[in-house]
């Protein structure tokens, strides 16, 4: 894996002046350090997403969401051992398309933990297959992406929550909280918040641009309503699951576009 690194200075009118240092682990897939130890993952390969990577005061690193196939996420995992250097790997499956599950078998190969919820699982069973040859046939005219998408295999998580319960866990006195909101962008999404570091990882559930994005596995009529149930929570730093990072501003678009969208169905 080639890493090339450079650091340089931001204004952010949110959070400040901050330093923040970007490495690129290969062409489609760049690090950004948004906070200490809490790193914004930029994977372009397929599509433009967004993983967060945080490493946690045990030791223990979450990857919260996931890339899209098993190259990248090797190559991921790749950085995490030698940068991190984590006590353990825990991932998280925060929605069952492939940019919340597609890097598994690398997470597995890898003896991480890999979180879902209940919802998440079923739908990843029952859709899986169906999903990869869409997949394929979507990028028949990329042979190379198509090769990487026709070699990543299904993987289940070995680790499952009740959605309606939610977890967190607890890292030596530092929390992270997995939430399930309500159906939206999936009717399984579900968003992983750090209270200390006030981040909020909103997956596709939370928009940066001025559309839904695809809706064709959403609860448009659900979805402001599910966003509403993160509002209160304490946020500094919303990461969406594609776009640029922001604020609790993303969460206040998202609800409104959400309405919109909900008045035209």
């Amino acid at each position: 894996m080639k890493v090339v690194a450079f650091t340089y200075i931001l204004l952010m009118p949110l959070f400040g002046l901050a330093s923040l240092t970007q490495t690129q682990i290969n062409k489609g897939m760049s690090v950004q350090e948004i906070g200490p130890d809490s790193y914004l993952v930029r994977e372009t390969t397929f599509s433009d997403q967004n993983i967060l990577v945080t490493k946690m005061s045990d030791g223990s690193v979450v990857v919260s969401s996931s890339p899209y196939d098993t190259v990248d996420t090797r190559e991921l995992i790749q950085w995490i051992n030698e940068k991190l250097k984590p006590k353990k790997i825990i991932t998280i499956n925060t929605h069952f398309h492939s940019d919340g599950t597609g890097g598994n078998e690398a997470f597995h190969e890898a003896g991480a933990e890999i979180w879902a919820n209940d919802i998440t699982d079923k739908l990843y069973r029952e859709n899986a297959e169906k999903g990869k040859a869409t997949e394929i046939k979507y990028f028949g005219n990329k042979p190379d992406l198509k090769a990487r998408i026709e070699a990543r295999k299904v993987v289940f998580a070995d680790h499952l929550i009740k959605a309606q319960t939610g977890k967190i866990f607890d890292f030596k006195g530092e929390k992270v909280v997995l939430k399930y909101p309500g159906p939206a962008h999936t009717i399984d999404n579900m968003v992983v918040y750090f209270p200390k570091r006030k981040i909020i990882y909103g997956t596709c559930m939370v928009r940066a641009e001025n559309s839904l994005g695809y809706i064709g596995d959403s609860d448009v009529q659900s979805w402001a309503k599910s966003v509403q149930a993160i509002q209160d929570l304490e946020a500094k730093i919303v990461i969406p699951g594609h776009g640029d990072y922001g604020g609790p501003e993303l969460i206040k678009r998202t609800i409104q576009l959400a309405k919109e969208a909900a008045t035209k169905k």
